[in-house]
């Protein structure tokens, strides 16, 4: 492919290296969002480049909004998708203006593509483009000539650079994006091993050479002990190779991932990533294990297993079926596993500690401010900081990061003598001593054992949400967590945690008494869950959090599997139906969060119980009406998904709280009086089948931020009040089959910023064309208002 603009490659250390996204795709929805753009997506999404692509069906009028004009603007890559329509849309037309202007003035590069369309027709604005413009000069934008010149202007200077054309008789659309991924890549030197390639080129060229005689699918074997760096290593070999393969996947971190709902999100990854697609067709582990024998056969494919700790969750993956020439690659602690799943002997390696040299870089790289030059006597003392890691790369990057806000000897030299007292001399043991360096904040060391033990793997919003019921300044502590290398979240805003410092939060939170889950701090474990809540006379006031699913392993029973677990026993429910008794609630006076599944309705009196609870989220709750004595004034998030209440009547009013959740609770027919519940923010009813009736007091609600009735079949009408809500920006009312009715003020709402109205057959043409109206006017708004606001800088 022709180059794209200037040669230079697009530095990270460079002025635009703070810049939020790498690419920016300009592309005509209909045209080729639901395919080619989808799949060209999801292949710079796989290869770790931030790309920016919006939601063409939720654009409205012509201006480009706000956050789009931001993103272009913090993009460093345009591509520009042209397609037969995509001069007919001033959307379109007004983003390109912008690209060019920062090509111009920024100096960022474009890369056009010509989709089923010559370049000459985009460049000379012919055939379908000048028929497109004639109906923008004779229609809307006949008093508005000089924007017309712009668009032209704009087309005539992105059609000039050269780029990639798909034809019907080129190459496959496949092969264009691998191109285009090929080309971007080392322009943008992809997020990912900024900090972590001490010493790691070595050895990613140890396991490329291991590919030269392959035969078949090859199996590669990266084990070691843990924190040592074998995901680090396996991410460098997937972005070095994964070019040369017609389709690729990297399974992170699947420790945990034991469930049958865990099992079959790995299996539909893998199809999605491979296939560049975004399905959901894998409803069981047996159909997941057929679709990817049947689908991903004959291709040459590379995946990686990170963090495998049992065969049977390679076995569930239905890998084998691949092309000659597929790899394989598993990262584990246990070599045997290896040997299990016929890893060759010369197909493994064995991941060392770093040496002294390489260990000295990576602490410097986080103990001192980036160009700095360290205090002598500081660096002395670093030598026993590397004698104490021993060469681990998590222990130098943790230790490194608490002593970054220390700067005098002393507070160094104790520090040191901390590491030097810890038993055992372990890294979980020493590892310990950067969660006692939070001393100062114990409001953050609560923080990080909660996210330890209980949101792993969930997204940053939500479990930003949850927090916020008890904890100050959520943000700057996660921030807080992340500078201290205790946490990371990814680029689809995942949180994730080492799993030795994960294990490290739970061992503190078992407070120095193994096997005596009644004193543990939080309870995760099923097993330990039961005993606590149905056995009596115990001591439970230190419990703050329990997290309860029932458990489930690849649709086995338990004692079908005691050996797969290597000598491991693993305890679980199989029948789910606990009985509880209201009393063992009474005694969790510090009970903060607690979420259930499943249970038989509990016994006794709920009077004071939850007192201090902040987040309850019982899914498929027993409970047939809310308990009149349950009052936990400080609920701040209550989730009854699934629940068989035919309405919701709060016993209390509760300030607090700012977000139910009732979803899928098909037995509910009308929702709660709102007087009840006076702060709500988000509002959730989705899948509420036989759901009828909305509480006129809706329209109390001051806050109310987010409103879903999706689905909600049997709903004919909405309030007038539902027009009052001064502060709703996202209201969803698809599939509402059986909505006739809505006020009219309703599409005149000044804060709606997305309406989804898809499926509500009883709602008029007339209606429809007067909300997309009041959106299109409401996106004019504020423009006019952002423009102003720019002047007045000016």
């Amino acid at each position: 492919m022709a180059s794209i603009g200037s040669p230079t490659p697009v530095s990270r250390s460079a002025p635009d290296s703070a810049l939020t996204w790498d690419v920016f795709l300009s592309y005509r929805g209909p045209d080729t969002g639901p395919n080619f753009t989808g799949h060209l997506y999801a292949a710079l999404h796989r290869h770790g480049i931030q790309t920016y692509k919006d939601d063409y069906k939720l654009r409205m009028g012509d201006d480009i909004s706000d956050a789009l004009r931001e993103a272009i603007e913090e993009s460093k890559i345009y591509i520009v998708i042209f397609s037969e329509n995509y001069a007919s849309s001033p959307w379109c037309l007004n983003e390109l203006v912008d690209i060019v202007k920062f090509k111009r003035t920024k100096q960022r590069l474009i890369l056009p593509v010509f989709y089923k369309i010559d370049p000459s027709v985009v460049r000379h604005v012919s055939n379908g483009f000048k028929k497109a413009f004639k109906v923008h000069q004779e229609g809307y934008y006949k008093n508005q000539m000089q924007q017309v010149d712009n668009w032209r202007a704009a087309l005539k200077e992105a059609a000039n650079v050269s780029g990639e054309h798909v034809c019907e008789k080129n190459r496959v659309e496949a092969d264009v994006i691998e191109r285009i991924v090929d080309d971007i890549l080392p322009r943008i030197n992809p997020k990912g091993f900024d900090e972590e390639t001490v010493g790691l080129e070595f050895r990613v060229e140890s396991i490329i050479a291991m590919l030269s005689n392959q035969e078949g699918v090859t199996k590669i074997g990266i084990y070691g002990m843990g924190g040592v760096g074998k995901t680090t290593l396996a991410k460098a070999v997937f972005t070095k190779i994964c070019l040369g393969f017609e389709g690729s996947c990297f399974l992170a971190n699947i420790t945990d991932s034991g469930s049958v709902n865990d099992m079959k999100l790995l299996q539909q990854q893998l199809l999605n990533d491979v296939l560049l697609q975004n399905e959901k067709d894998v409803n069981n582990v047996a159909q997941g294990e057929n679709l990817i024998k049947a689908k991903l056969k004959n291709k040459k494919i590379l995946v990686v297993i990170d963090d495998l700790n049992y065969s049977y969750q390679y076995k569930s993956l239905g890998l084998g079926s691949f092309a000659h020439g597929s790899v394989v690659i598993v990262t584990t602690r246990h070599e045997d596993i290896l040997e299990d799943l016929g890893v060759k002997t010369e197909y493994r390696h064995m991941v060392n500690e770093l040496g002294p040299t390489e260990s000295l870089i990576l602490f410097k790289q986080h103990a001192f401010q980036l160009g700095s030059k360290p205090d002598s006597a500081l660096m002395e003392l670093s030598t026993d900081i590397l004698s104490l890691a021993d060469g681990l790369p998590l222990a130098l990057k943790v230790f490194g990061s608490v002593l970054y806000t220390k700067h005098e000897v002393e507070e160094w030299r104790e520090f040191i003598e901390e590491l030097k007292e810890t038993p055992n001399k372990n890294i979980q043991d020493s590892l310990l001593i950067s969660y006692k360096a939070m001393d100062g904040d114990p409001q953050l060391k609560k923080m990080f054992l909660d996210i330890a033990c209980f949101f792993i793997g969930w997204q940053e919003e939500r479990v930003s949400e949850i927090l916020e019921t008890y904890y100050s300044y959520v943000n700057v502590k996660m921030n807080n967590l992340k500078r201290k290398c205790l946490l990371t979240i990814d680029d689809r805003n995942i949180l994730h945690m080492h799993d030795l410092l994960r294990d490290m939060g739970k061992e503190v939170a078992r407070n120095n008494s193994p096997g005596n889950p009644e004193k543990y701090s939080r309870l995760w474990l099923s097993t330990d869950i039961e005993r606590v809540l149905t056995e009596e006379n115990q001591e439970v006031e230190a419990i703050e959090g329990i997290f309860y699913v029932k458990e489930e392993v690849a649709g086995l029973q338990i004692e079908a599997i005691d050996d797969i677990f290597f000598g491991k026993r693993k305890f679980m429910s199989t029948s789910g139906q606990v009985p509880l008794t209201t009393k063992i609630f009474r005694e969790m006076k510090n009970l903060r969060f607690f979420h259930l599944d499943g249970f038989e309705t509990p016994t006794g009196s709920f009077d004071k119980t939850f007192r201090d609870l902040r987040w309850l989220c019982w899914k498929s709750c027993p409970l047939k009406y809310f308990p009149p004595e349950l009052k936990p004034v400080n609920l701040g998030v209550l989730v009854l998904r699934g629940s068989i209440m035919r309405t919701l009547k709060p016993s209390m009013v509760f300030q607090k709280l700012k977000n139910l959740d009732m979803a899928y609770s098909s037995y509910l027919i009308t929702t709660p009086d709102f007087n009840m519940l006076p702060c709500l923010v988000t509002l959730e009813f989705g899948m509420c089948v036989n759901l009828k009736k909305v509480h006129e007091s809706i329209g109390s609600l001051a806050g109310l931020v987010y409103l879903n009735l999706g689905s909600c079949v049997k709903l004919a009408s909405l309030p007038k009040t539902i027009s009052s809500l001064k502060t709703l920006k996202y209201l969803y009312l698809g599939m509402c089959r059986s909505l006739v009715k809505i006020p009219e003020d309703l599409f005149r709402m000044e804060s709606l910023e997305e309406l989804d109205i898809s499926g509500v057959k009883g709602l008029q043409l007339q209606q429809r064309q007067v909300v997309l109206q009041n959106m299109k006017n409401k996106l004019k708004q504020l423009q006019e208002m952002r423009n102003q606001e720019l002047e007045e800088r000016r």
